[in-house]
């Protein structure tokens, strides 16, 4: 029976049984094995050498070569140089569809997946901050972007009365002065309309202690 175009490219381990190196050619190229030594030749370059060495035995040992045909001589032969055989196994080519389908099956995909099998986390707060002042200038600082305003508390007699003893004997420069301060120096946007109404609802004096002029 012939073999099949893939069983040509089996392994086959040929062992010159000889004790002198032992030489073919396949398609022009030539191969040798040493005299005791093992090689793995594809099955259709070992077709040639098993027979090329079983001749050259079976010569040396009959140099008028009525061995040569003799199909039990030379079964017992290559019984001796034929050690294995080893399969020719294929690559498989994935199809289209295989390729596609393992490039979409990421490693952010899995664990995408198992993501969702775990306990949801509430997705994190923007991290920023918003400065407010109301009308009555108390400020406000939150991290969201929803604004909040604090209503002003009530001042009790001794706030008060504490508040006006910082006014006594308080100096102070014109107001278009400490305007041009808190626009200049402190960076502040009087031009903002929260902004300018707050600082328009204080005194002179409480602009003053406000921008830190004091100091």
């Amino acid at each position: 029976m012939q073999n099949t175009t893939r069983e040509q490219y089996n392994i086959i381990t040929v062992k010159n049984i000889d004790d002198e190196t032992f030489y073919f050619k396949v398609d022009g190229q030539p191969y040798s094995i040493n005299g005791g030594e093992t090689r793995n030749f594809p099955k259709f370059m070992a077709n040639l050498a098993v027979k090329h060495l079983i001749d050259r035995l079976l010569i040396k040992k009959d140099q008028e070569g009525r061995l040569l045909s003799n199909k039990n001589e030379r079964a017992a032969l290559a019984e001796q140089i034929v050690v294995g055989e080893q399969d020719y196994a294929v690559a498989v080519v994935p199809t289209d569809q295989e390729i596609v389908e393992e490039i979409n099956d990421s490693d952010i995909d899995s664990v995408l997946d198992r993501k969702k099998e775990e306990t949801f986390i509430p997705a994190p707060q923007p991290d920023f901050q918003v400065q407010v002042t109301n009308d009555a200038g108390a400020t406000t600082i939150t991290a969201d972007a929803t604004i909040t305003e604090e209503k002003p508390k009530k001042k009790s007699k001794k706030e008060e009365v504490k508040k006006k003893d910082e006014f006594v004997g308080l100096k102070v420069p014109p107001r278009a002065e400490m305007m041009k301060h808190a626009q200049y120096v402190l960076k502040m946007n009087i031009d903002d309309p929260k902004t300018k109404s707050g600082l328009a609802k204080l005194s002179d004096e409480e602009l003053y202690l406000e921008l830190g002029m004091h100091n």
